[in-house]
């Protein structure tokens, strides 16, 4: 005969509760490093040829598909392409007004974003 613990059955249901529900896992670039917490974290194996790992906080101010106009501090416009972080599923839902935190890198002049998370309304 089995018994049921009650205790037990509550803790993992809080336990599950209890995690973020847009965890995100970190964007790692096999050559050159991976975001640790806020902070990106080169590899020594980084060629010459390196991409500019960077964050934005902006607002977004349009959606062309997988193109994002943004409107970052200081009323700063940019398109970023978000064709990475849709691809890792590291997104969410890319709508006009929400405050992102977008992750990734530059390349030919364009910002490409790996990660999008949603910034909170004081700070990041």
């Amino acid at each position: 005969m089995r018994s049921f613990c009650a205790p037990a059955a509550i803790a993992g249901v809080l336990l599950a509760l209890a995690a973020p529900a847009g965890a995100q896992a970190p964007y790692v670039d096999a050559a050159c490093g991976q975001w640790t917490g806020d902070v990106w974290v080169s590899y020594a194996t980084c060629g010459p040829d390196a991409r500019r790992h960077e964050e934005i906080a902006a607002t977004i101010a349009a959606v062309k598909g997988r193109l994002l106009t943004i409107v970052a501090p200081a009323n700063r416009r940019l398109t970023i392409d978000a064709t990475p972080a849709v691809a890792n599923r590291t997104a969410g839902a890319l709508v006009r007004g929400r405050r992102i935190l977008a992750r990734g890198y530059w390349d030919a002049g364009r910002f490409f974003a790996t990660i999008i998370l949603t910034r909170r309304a004081a700070g990041r």
